[in-house]
Order: structure tokens, then C-alpha cells, then sequence
């Protein structure tokens, strides 16, 4: 499936804005790209914001991908990082940072501690210009008595974001931030390559209905209608992806194998399905187990990437894309746990015994 993938947020341009527009998402494949991969360290407890969207990953280390970025090119690709968390006098503490990132690489941002240090530094900078400048004080002084009225202009200033809001709410209309409740991840399409891996490895046919979970831009369910023949639906929650894979679906002329819907891919019953695909964090999918067990017995589910933690995979094979190995993990219902190492040494002690 084309993953939604761990959150970055906002428009690209070459300089200075953030990374994951719609446009990268669509972007032709005419040269060399490559994800840009990003962790971010903070509390365990922390909210964090990729741009102006909340993210749900959890933990104090968090990974997050972009969509593929042109490696031959002089574009820099930044986006702002902001966690939120408690301090240690349990008082709100807010780190913000601005990173760049490079096709293919790793880049890594430890928002744990506050910068609030640097400032006395700056601050200190001037007390020293100010102690010859004692005579000026007092003239500087009266401008700023002066200017205290002014200050009962800022309701005016502060009048004028409220203006500007339903601007700033108008532009995700045609973006990702139009959707029912916060991404839990960003789109990343998924490489022709790794599609045609993941139907490979679950053995699509003709009379399997397949399910893509979180399906992009829809190249899964197009591909699995168009080569087998079967009846494929996508769900995914942004209707930007929704209107692309319909769009994909009329374009390749498979509408009346494709279906897509604008739905929450974890509040849908899977019992119809014989074959899902994924391309979501590890997280996500381990969300989707108990909707996952309601399927009938002997169906599969693919997973790009990403396994499904804590059960065995029936079969694992890779696909190499432009240097980088993806993993594609095939599992078949009913889903089978995987033994711990502890478990597997008291049952040889038993065996000796």
C-alpha cells in the first residue's frame, strides 16, 4: 500500500519552507530520490508537532520518513520539529527547531532540553554596551513611557491573525489537513517494485478481494486489479488521497474492480477481505491486530517495510530501490505470536529434563 507516512507536515519550496507537500507526493520518478529519515528525541511524554500537525507516535525516540526527494538537486528540504512536555518543576516546556534533511540520510534532533540557555547569553551582550550608554538611559526612557500607549494598539495587531485564521484554515482544504481526525502518518508512495513484491509474495488471484489500508495514491489496488483481475478496495482518511486513487483507478480503466473510500482504516471490518496491504509504522500495525483476527482463516496479510510486531511472519523476501532494501512481510490469519527467547530456553530445559 502507499503508506501515510509518520508525520511531516506543510508546503515545499527551495528555501526555508517544510518538507511532504502534495507535490513531492506526486512528483514524476524522471531522476535519482530517495526518503530523507528523521528521529527526534524527546520525553516519553511529549506532544509533538511536525509543522502545524500533531503526530501520534509515542516513545522517546520517533521516526518519521518523507515522501522520496530528488537526490541531484540544489532544493534544501527543512521543516520545524516542536515537542512539548513537562518539566522537571512540572511546568510546560515547549523546544522548537528547524531541521534540514538530505535525500538518503538519517538526521537526528534531540528536542529533550529546552535552548534557553543561549539567550542570557545574548542578553548579556548588550549590558555591557549599556554601561557606557548610562547618560542615554533616561532619554531612552522617555520614548518608552511614550510608546505605553501604543501598547493599547496590539488588540488591534492581535485582531488581525483573527482575520487571517480562516486563511490559514482555508489553504489545507486542498492538502492533508482536510481529514477527520490528526494523520497518523504522511503519505510516502509506495515503489512499483515493492508492489508488484508484496501481490507476489500473498499470491493475489482473481477471486481474492483485496484491501489496501491507508492506499495513497492507489497504485496497490490498481496494480492488483489490472494484473490479476481481482476486486480491490482502498481506504484511506485524506481526500486528497481518496480524489488521486480514483483518479489512478479511472485513468489505468479498472473503476469496476477499484473501489475508494474516504474512511478511518481502524474503524472498518476486514472480514470481507482475503488479502490486506500495509505500508504503515510499526505501531499502526500492531493497532490493526485485533481487526486483523477477525478475518476468516487462511487469509493473508502483506506488509510493506514495516512487520507486524510481535508475530511471526510467515515469509519475508526485499526489494532493492535505488540503494535502499525494503522489506515485504507476508502473514497468514490466524496470526502466530512469536516466541521469546526465554520461552524458547525453559522449553529446551524441559527437553532436557
Amino acid at each position: 500500500m502507499s503508506r501515510l507516512l509518520t508525520p511531516l507536515a506543510a508546503p515545499l519550496a527551495v528555501l526555508g519552507a517544510l518538507l511532504l507537500a502534495p507535490a513531492l507526493v506526486a512528483q514524476d520518478n524522471n531522476g535519482p530520490a530517495d526518503h530523507a529519515y528523521l528521529d527526534v528525541k524527546v520525553p516519553a511524554d511529549a506532544k509533538l508537532l511536525i509543522g502545524d500537525r500533531p503526530t501520534q507516535a509515542t516513545g522517546e525516540l520517533r521516526h518519521f520518513v518523507s515522501p522520496q526527494l530528488p537526490l541531484n538537486s540544489n532544493k534544501r528540504y527543512t521543516y520545524t520539529v516542536k515537542a512539548t512536555f513537562k518539566g522537571k518543576d512540572g511546568k510546560e516546556v515547549t523546544v522548537e527547531e528547524t531541521v534540514e534533511v538530505t535525500p538518503g540520510q538519517t538526521k537526528e534532533v534531540d528536542l529533550t532540553k529546552p535552548k534557553t540557555e543561549e539567550k542570557p547569553k545574548t542578553e548579556e551582550k548588550p549590558k555591557t554596551e549599556d554601561k557606557p550608554k548610562t547618560e542615554d538611559k533616561p532619554k531612552a526612557e522617555k520614548p518608552k513611557t511614550e510608546d505605553k500607549p501604543k501598547t493599547e494598539d496590539k488588540p488591534k495587531t492581535e485582531d488581525k491573525p483573527k482575520t487571517e485564521k480562516p486563511k490559514t484554515e482555508d489553504k489545507p482544504k486542498t492538502e492533508e489537513d482536510k481529514v477527520k481526525r490528526p494523520l497518523d502518518v504522511l503519505f510516502v508512495g509506495s515503489d512499483q517494485k515493492v508492489v508488484d513484491e508484496m501481490l507476489k509474495l500473498a499470491d493475489v488471484k482473481k477471486s481474492d478481494i483485496l484491501y489496501d489500508l491507508g492506499c495513497g495514491d492507489g497504485i496497490i489496488v490498481v496494480t492488483a486489479a489490472k494484473k490479476f483481475g481481482c476486486k480491490a478496495v482502498g481506504y484511506d482518511i485524506v481526500p486528497e488521497r481518496v480524489k488521486e486513487a480514483k483518479e489512478r483507478a479511472k485513468k489505468e480503466k479498472v473503476e469496476d474492480l477499484v473501489t475508494i473510500e474516504e474512511n478511518d482504516i481502524f474503524k472498518i471490518d476486514l472480514d470481507k477481505a482475503t488479502v490486506i496491504a500495509t505500508y504503515l509504522t510499526p505501531e499502526l500495525n500492531a493497532r490493526l491486530v485485533l481487526q486483523l483476527k477477525e478475518m476468516k482463516a487462511g487469509s493473508r496479510v502483506v506488509t510493506n517495510d514495516y512487520p507486524i510486531p510481535g508475530y511471526k511472519a510467515d515469509k519475508k523476501t526485499s526489494v532493492d530501490v535505488r540503494g535502499r532494501s525494503y522489506g515485504v512481510y507476508l502473514y497468514t490469519i490466524p496470526l502466530h505470536k512469536e516466541e521469546k527467547k526465554d520461552e524458547k530456553n525453559e522449553d529446551k530445559k524441559e527437553e532436557k529434563k
